[in-house]
């Protein structure tokens, strides 16, 4: 089960605010009703009752984290009743200080609520999978109790009964609870939540709803890089004119090895046009457009005119080409093809090659397979660290066998200061 905010807010303030006037509101009690019940039973029936009166108000802000304090926040559920085994169960686990367990109910389940300390933190991770582990929860989540702050502004609030108001918050920070991997300086969004007696903030609590610092974002950068190591694997990159019918598992069946293959097609014709009227090869496009089976593209750059087939069908080039030729075009500067690249991992290269020449398909290229270590390095000024410390590049083969140091281009997908993912191409001159 994953909460959503108003889940959150109203359970999590349980354990936060437990006997406060804020609790008493969260957890469902008619703090006006109590009031009056309070003040029939007294001598002061002159106090006007209003002014007890709270409202919640909300507003969506971006924030920064102020200071996060050493304080674990577990919401859980669970179809145990009995909450002296979930008390249990958490007190065996010596690393934490348990501050308490609340129980609340969500139709048929349990949710726990509970707040510890961590006494080594370096073991955080360690300590909060062995709480997951702990067989009664169903699902388990953990935040942490934080500061931000405020927006040096004023704040556009709304109410739970829909009555905005406008606030400037001269406090300049607010309790948070925030999520587990979130850092002080860290910008983030959330909600905030505001409980005003009159035009008087009692009670200030932000909850994080996204975390903007760690959003992963895709860098890019050129990079220069000394290699680790080659493997014997290698990339053969064909190129196969569109006459040639060959398909995956003649090539397959022609290597008889376990290979990965893959097919890219290039749909585009391109003709010369230099000595054609250009009125002429407007209209002959226009024409071939109103057909209303027609599904290519015609575009006229300069002196080439381009095709770009719907399909690599080779009854739909030839008809195209039997049109053009009837129109005086024939100078064919390009045909449509298909790009196959093959990676093999075994060093029969001129064996391999051999037997996919023979196929009738053109080698243009041959890469090996080249592994560099990027644990730790600097892109765009700023340095980042990889934890599989590996990634590879394809290069030239044989002519960059004997090389150390490459030109590569680096696209790396990063959170914080942490690579996720990476990808290395060499620069072609």
């Amino acid at each position: 089960m994953k909460w959503n905010t108003e889940n959150i807010f109203s359970i999590i303030v349980v354990i936060l605010f437990v006997g406060s006037i804020f609790g008493m509101a969260l957890m469902g009690g008619d703090r006006t009703e109590n009031i009056r019940q309070n003040l029939n039973n007294s001598d002061q029936n002159n106090i006007d009752v209003e002014e007890h009166t709270e409202e919640n108000y909300f507003a969506q802000i971006n924030a920064e984290i102020a200071n996060i304090y050493p304080q674990y926040i577990l919401i859980a559920t669970t179809n145990e009743y009995d909450k002296t085994k979930i008390e249990e169960e958490l007190l065996k686990n010596k690393e934490i200080n348990l501050e308490g367990v609340n129980y609340n109910i969500d139709g048929n389940e349990f949710i726990v609520i509970s707040r510890f300390k961590i006494n080594d933190i370096n073991k955080e991770k360690e300590i909060l999978e062995n709480i997951t582990q702990i067989e009664y929860f169903l699902t388990t989540e953990f935040y942490k109790n934080a500061t931000i702050y405020l927006p040096d502004e004023e704040i556009e609030l709304i109410s739970d009964k829909n009555i905005s108001k406008t606030y400037y918050f001269t406090t300049g920070r607010a309790e948070a609870i925030i999520g587990i991997e979130t850092q002080i300086e860290d910008n983030v969004n959330g909600q905030l939540q505001v409980i005003f007696k009159k035009d008087t903030p009692t009670t200030i609590l932000f909850l994080e709803t996204q975390n903007i610092t760690a959003q992963p974002q895709l860098l890019f950068d050129d990079i220069n890089l000394e290699i680790d190591h080659f493997e014997e694997s290698y990339l053969y990159i064909f190129k196969k004119e569109i006459e040639n019918q060959i398909d995956e598992n003649t090539i397959k069946k022609a290597l008889d090895k376990n290979i990965e293959i893959s097919f890219n097609d290039i749909k585009k014709i391109k003709l010369n046009i230099n000595n054609k009227n250009i009125e002429d090869v407007n209209k002959f496009i226009i024409k071939q457009e109103e057909n209303e089976n027609n599904t290519e593209k015609y575009i006229i750059d300069e002196n080439i005119l381009e095709i770009t087939l719907n399909d690599l069908n080779i009854n739909k080039y030839n008809e195209i080409i039997e049109k053009l030729k009837l129109e005086n075009i024939t100078e064919i500067l390009e045909k449509p093809y298909t790009k196959i690249e093959i990676i093999i991992n075994d060093s029969e290269i001129e064996e391999n090659k051999q037997k996919l020449i023979n196929l009738g398909i053109k080698l243009e290229k041959i890469k090996k397979k080249g592994i560099f270590n990027i644990s730790e390095i600097t892109i765009k000024e700023i340095t980042y660290n990889y934890k599989d410390q590996f990634t590879e590049a394809w290069l030239d083969y044989p002519e960059d066998i004997n090389k150390i140091k490459f030109n590569l281009n680096l696209q790396a997908y990063v959170s914080r200061t942490e690579i996720i993912l990476a990808q290395l191409g060499k620069i072609e001159k």
